[in-house]
Parts: structure tokens; sequence; C-alpha cells
């Protein structure tokens, strides 16, 4: 799964030479790769990969495990229970991810990690009202 070029994220990395080099590492192996661009990004397709502009529930629907940078459709992927493999430690879903694509694809603790998410998300009207800075600095 990519990202758009210009996210934060991938800022301290040279992202299209990240997107060639994996391909090439992903092409090596006897598994069917489906390169996925970000909906909002123009992407040329990568020869030798087959495209995908599906919804991501229809991708994920017949994914074995998820490949990216930090894109959050890796999270998406780990609340389905699909391994995911990211490369930046910034990424939402590092602690239930693998790093490399050289180890075993490994699933940590979904539980634990959806409960440490889902308590750092607040609706703007929380934010506004203060209600969330007070429970987080309690």
């Amino acid at each position: 799964c990519a990202q758009v070029p210009w996210d934060a994220s991938v800022e301290n990395v040279d992202y299209m030479k990240w997107l060639a080099d994996m391909a090439n590492k992903l092409r090596m192996t006897d598994t069917k790769v489906i390169f996925r661009p970000h909906p909002k990004a123009r992407l040329n397709p990568i020869p030798g990969l087959d495209y995908s502009t599906e919804p991501l529930k229809v991708d994920l629907e017949n994914a074995s495990s998820l490949v990216t940078f930090n894109s959050n459709s890796s999270v998406e992927a780990v609340i389905e229970g699909i391994p995911v493999v990211v490369f930046d430690e910034g990424a939402m879903s590092w602690d239930v991810a693998s790093h490399s694509l050289k180890e075993p694809f490994k699933m940590g603790d979904r539980e634990q990690w959806i409960n440490d998410l889902a308590y750092s998300q607040w609706t703007l009207e929380e934010m506004r009202s203060g209600e969330a800075w007070a429970h987080l600095t309690r």
C-alpha cells in the first residue's frame, strides 16, 4: 500500500526510490503482489506488479499480508487480522507489525493495541470542550 508522496511521514526518505526497491524485493517472492496506490496520488503502475484501484475493503478480503512504509491502511489490515509489515516507527500499526520482509510476519497483541488506539481517539467537540485534555492529564 502506497501513500501520497507528499505525506509528512515520508519526508525523510526518498519515497519513490523506496517504492521501487520494495517492488523489486516483492517481485522475487512466490507471492502474488498487488500494488495499491493511495487514492489521492496519481502514481504510475510499477512494472511487474498488478495494480489495484479497488476499495481497500475489497483488497483486504483477498490479502494474506500488507506491506507499506507507513500507510494507515495497515491499521485496517491489523483490525481485519491480516499481518502487516511497516518500515517507519511512526506507523500507527508499528507495535503489532513486522518490520522486515526477512522475518516471519507476526501479529502482536491486537487487543491491547486497539485499546491504546481507541484511548487516543477524541471527537472535535470533546477536544474543544477540554474534556480530552482533562482526561489525558489527570
